[in-house]
């Protein structure tokens, strides 16, 4: 990234390589001023509470998600006999599983 070899982690104050900092494109040198580490155990409680403050938002949210699944028609893969409920789920699966054939077909 720069010149300087190693950073300074703003709350343990160790020293560690670039590669210990999560990028961050407006922090000092593209990276984040605590080490993943120290990053990691400020966030823990952070979401945690933040979940369990939400948790019947999150809940509801994934049921109606599986609703809408579940209420959607079947649509037929392309390439396969497959079937599957909801447009993300077959271009999921078209991607991921048919990649060869789609790289086939664009030549």
């Amino acid at each position: 990234m720069q010149d300087i070899p190693n950073k300074k982690c703003t709350v343990c104050n160790k020293h560690f390589p670039f590669t210990e900092f999560h990028k961050n494109k407006n922090g000092k040198y593209g990276v984040e001023s605590r080490c993943k580490p120290c990053k990691k155990e400020y966030s823990k409680p952070i979401n945690r509470n933040y979940y369990l403050k939400h948790r019947d938002e999150f809940i509801e949210k994934s049921k109606r998600r599986g609703e809408v699944i579940k209420n959607s028609e079947s649509i037929k893969c392309d390439m396969c006999p497959g079937k599957y409920k909801g447009d993300q789920r077959s271009r999921h699966y078209r991607t991921k599983m048919h990649i060869k054939a789609l790289e086939d077909m664009k030549q």
